[in-house]
């Protein structure tokens, strides 16, 4: 199965956390602006991947690096070390993000992508919310898996 179809039929893993939310509350339009308050990757694979992660705002560039990953290492007692490792000096401040990223080696035209607008957001929600995001790799596959947290009154991410 071609990993386009994989993530098109599996999703993203989305957890939501709120606070004082009941279910069945009434959805509203996503907020304009996300806040990016963690971005990393980890690395299941026994070999090397050279990734490449492009950040836009409002459709522009903002962001762009291309990291080599380490391979994951079978430690003494058999257990596989994941390696991971946050990304530096990205935007953190509230804007229209998209996120694209992709392995080397991949074809240019089949980037993982999300634009964090496109949740739907429980009514009463604060103007932003906050994402975590990792960039998995495993089985020569990259997986984006985001979290999002809306901040209480006194919580601002």
């Amino acid at each position: 199965m071609r990993r386009r179809t994989v993530l098109a039929t599996t999703g993203l893993a989305l957890v939501g956390t709120t606070s004082g939310c009941q279910s069945g509350a009434e959805t509203s339009p996503p907020p304009e602006d996300v806040r990016v308050t963690d971005m990393r990757y980890r690395n299941a694979d026994r070999r090397p991947y050279r990734l490449h992660v492009l950040l836009l705002e409002d459709g522009e560039p903002v962001y762009w690096t291309a990291e080599d990953v380490p391979p994951a290492e079978t430690q003494g007692d058999g257990e596989l070390l994941v390696r991971e490792r946050a990304f530096e000096e990205y935007p953190t401040d509230p804007a229209r993000y998209e996120l694209h990223a992709r392995l080397s080696g991949d074809p240019r035209s089949e980037w993982v992508s999300t634009d964090f607008r496109e949740v739907d957001s429980v009514a009463g929600d604060p103007e932003y919310r906050c994402f975590d995001v990792v960039l998995g790799i495993r089985d020569g596959e990259l997986h984006l898996l985001r979290s999002g947290e809306w901040p209480d009154d006194t919580d601002s991410c």
